[in-house]
């Protein structure tokens, strides 16, 4: 790539990448061991579009180059890469007071993981460096400052989202503030990604909001970037990847919890993130696409299944799943004595799918709808009574999530021992059935779903204590739940 060229004086260097190409130019040579030569500094990489942010407060071209790679690096998901950059930066320039906040923005601490407290003590050190700054920089550059000490705050008690909801306001302040700072809209829209799930940034109400800080509304800001610059690596990075680390997290849990209509909500923010555009565009992203099917495929709405109308012909994936949900629909409703012909459509369009195409990141699109074959042949196998051969599909398929890749939040929209147990229960085996739903319980502890199963397979055996108990334990599990399971599926 040819680089741009501009002058870059001292004083406030501008974020862009013609300053970067200059710098590069003036600087130590950076050398293939991944090191500036004579400084022990990281990488600088020059293959990079152009960029427009945040001006920063910085007489040091050399602060302002690694300032733009940390970011760089940051919004690619590196955030180790990017902190050393970030601290680089301030080494070079120790009156930046962003480069401070470069390292408390790589270091702070996410939602729903464990603390890392040598990572959360790097970033209140920084930005308590960055605050100590504060009388020399740009209103801009305070506003990002000034939110990010907000998210580190230490948690209080039990309300760990307070401090995300409060980073998140800041944040949507600040790129109200500067509609055309790109990167204080990205980070904004990421701020509302990061509010914990049962806490919308800006509605009282728990679960997923349907207000204008939701995660359809980040999606919106982010591809209204896009348009604007449609190369911003931030944009479309957080684009593609946040709509499995939030929206499709609050469907998983929503669906776990019993709740249809907040999962329904999930799915529909899915939606609206991911439409034929970005889809052709980000294939991978087609295993977050069928949420909406496979919701009513959890809780039972098998006539709306069979309304529903086909998705888009180049989206097999998607295509398979709209299969499989007819096919369960079918079953379930015993339209046909036979085997349904969405069978051979769902294995034909896996078929259409290279076999090396992934989705959700790191997931074999052929493999999952492997898995949904199973399902189905299993469901067939019970319509048609085949007791041995749905218990058998049922055991493959519960073999076959198993060897999955790891994927938070699970790959499959349910876990498939509760249709294992289901049917085990369904074929007079309680004992079995009672094993397979303890089973999952120790993958998802407490679980309302399988709760229920193991109350009724224990009931099943006259295990009449034990039964009221796991029941009991179910109830609590969907205290929050608008439905009423008949058993642990639909």
């Amino acid at each position: 790539m040819q680089h741009r060229f501009a002058t870059c004086g001292p004083g406030r260097a501008a974020f862009s990448f013609a300053c970067l190409a200059i710098a590069l130019g003036c600087q130590t040579p950076v050398h293939g061991d991944g090191l500036s030569a004579g400084r022990g500094k990281p990488l600088l990489r020059t293959a990079q579009v152009v960029v427009a942010g945040p001006t920063i407060t910085t007489k040091v071209p050399s602060a302002q180059t690694h300032f733009e790679s940390g970011l760089r690096d940051y919004y690619e998901g590196n955030r180790a890469g990017a902190s050393a950059l970030f601290r680089t930066a301030s080494e070079f320039d120790p009156g930046c007071a962003m480069c401070f906040w470069g390292v408390a923005l790589s270091n702070a601490p996410l939602p729903g993981a464990p603390e890392d407290a040598g990572g959360t003590d790097t970033a209140r050190r920084a930005i308590a460096q960055a605050q100590v700054l504060l009388a020399v920089v740009r209103p801009p550059e305070r506003a990002y400052i000034e939110a990010m000490s907000l998210r580190l705050t230490p948690a209080g008690g039990s309300d760990d989202g307070a401090r995300f909801r409060s980073y998140a306001r800041a944040m949507q302040a600040l790129a109200a503030q500067y509609p055309g700072d790109h990167d204080a809209v990205v980070l904004s829209a990421e701020a509302v990604l990061l509010v914990p799930s049962t806490e919308p940034a800006t509605a009282p109400s728990r679960g997923v909001s349907s207000g204008p800080a939701d995660a359809a509304d980040a999606g919106a800001a982010l591809r209204q970037v896009l348009a604007e610059n449609p190369d911003h690596p931030g944009a479309k990075k957080l684009l593609h990847t946040n709509v499995q680390r939030t929206a499709l997290t609050r469907w998983h849990q929503a669906m776990m919890a019993g709740q249809e209509a907040q999962s329904m909500a999930a799915a529909r923010e899915i939606e609206r993130l991911l439409n034929d555009d970005v889809l052709r565009e980000s294939p991978d992203l087609q295993g977050a696409a069928a949420a909406g099917i496979l919701t009513l495929v959890r809780f039972g709405r098998w006539d709306e299944i069979l309304a529903a109308p086909a998705p888009a012909n180049d989206h097999e994936y998607v295509l398979g799943m709209w299969f499989y949900a007819r096919g369960m629909a079918f079953t379930r409703q015993a339209k046909y004595l036979e085997v349904p012909p969405e069978q051979a459509e769902l294995e034909e369009a896996a078929s259409r799918l290279r076999p090396d195409e992934t989705v959700l990141g790191n997931q074999n699109a052929r493999a999952l709808l492997k898995l949904a074959s199973l399902v189905l042949e299993a469901e067939i196998e019970h319509m048609r009574a085949h007791r041995e051969g749905a218990i058998r599909n049922a055991r493959e398929a519960v073999a076959h999530e198993d060897g999955l890749p790891n994927h938070k939040p699970s790959a499959w929209y349910v876990p498939t021992r509760q249709i294992y147990g289901s049917i085990l229960l369904w074929n007079d085996r309680p004992r079995e059935a009672e094993q397979v739903f303890r089973e999952d319980l120790e993958r998802n502890p407490d679980n309302g779903w399988s709760l229920l199963g193991l109350s009724q397979s224990l009931q099943a055996q006259k295990r009449v204590a034990e039964a009221a108990e796991a029941k009991t334990r179910s109830q609590a599990a969907f205290r929050a739940a608008d439905v009423k399971p008949p058993a642990s599926v639909f």
